[in-house]
């Protein structure tokens, strides 16, 4: 706590008061979060946190970033007329096998690709990019009323940043959110599962990161996907999937727009 105090990195203040709530009292964290939100910060951690703390201790949720953000979760089907079809999926899974993957403990049976895939130039990388990016518009667009602050302050500079899951038969990820990110998604290239079966499916809760919960019941909403399907939602939230037992891997393109 007190060296996250001295510290000006950009979520210094973020895991300062994530310290303070899972190891000092209630009115010590109460005092510790006006402060923050005096100061006018707001990033995913801190609403990740601050929205916690508002169920655990029955009260306001007062982060500066998003505050209900089940609201915020955008579930779609990507179309042929975006520009997107089975094809361009073969060609991003062929791509997908020429990378090398990176150490991921959130991974149970699966792997995932190392880099920034959506820096490659290959034609079919920008092709999806330019799907993604033009979903992102739209999220932007369908929300621009709001009053949140992931909304209203949506960074000047960004960049988005993707890479890919592959989990075999009986995988899943782990509880986790984005807190280096602001807006996150999932893009779905492979998902063979029985009708109306919740296998697969994605779970966004508001309880994580093994933080003190006083026996407070906490929301979840569960997403039923299918293949070529694209969920969007603010990077504060709490996800995970679902174990499946298709022989078929589960195949995602996760992103995040992460501000610079």
């Amino acid at each position: 706590i007190h060296h996250y105090g001295l510290s000006n990195q950009p979520l210094s203040m973020a895991h300062r008061l994530e310290c303070i709530y899972i190891s000092k009292d209630k009115a010590t964290y109460i005092e510790e979060e006006v402060k923050t939100n005096v100061s006018g910060r707001l990033d995913p951690l801190l609403a990740a946190v601050q929205t916690h703390a508002s169920i655990r201790y029955e009260a306001t949720n007062k982060n500066l970033f998003c505050r209900n953000p089940f609201e915020y979760i955008y579930h779609s089907k990507l179309t042929s007329y975006e520009g997107f079809s089975d094809d361009l999926i073969t060609k991003l899974l062929e791509i997908k096998n020429s990378i090398d993957s990176t150490p991921q403990p959130l991974l149970n049976n699966g792997e995932q690709t190392a880099g920034n895939l959506l820096l490659s130039s290959d034609p079919n990388i920008q092709k999806i990019r330019d799907i993604i990016f033009n979903r992102i518009a739209q999220y932007r667009d369908l929300f621009k009323h709001s009053n949140d602050g992931f909304i209203k302050n949506w960074p000047q500079n960004s960049i988005c940043h993707g890479w890919i899951i592959d989990l075999k038969k009986g995988g899943s990820l782990g509880s986790h959110m984005h807190k280096q990110g602001w807006l996150s998604g999932s893009l779905y290239l492979n998902l063979q599962k029985p009708a109306k079966s919740s296998q697969g499916n994605i779970v966004f809760d508001l309880e994580g990161a093994d933080y003190p919960t006083d026996g407070k019941v906490f929301p979840h909403k569960e997403v039923s996907i299918e293949k070529g399907d694209i969920v969007l939602f603010p990077s504060s939230i709490f996800h995970r999937t679902l174990p499946f037992e298709s022989e078929e891997h589960r195949v995602t393109l996760a992103f995040d727009v992460k501000p610079i």
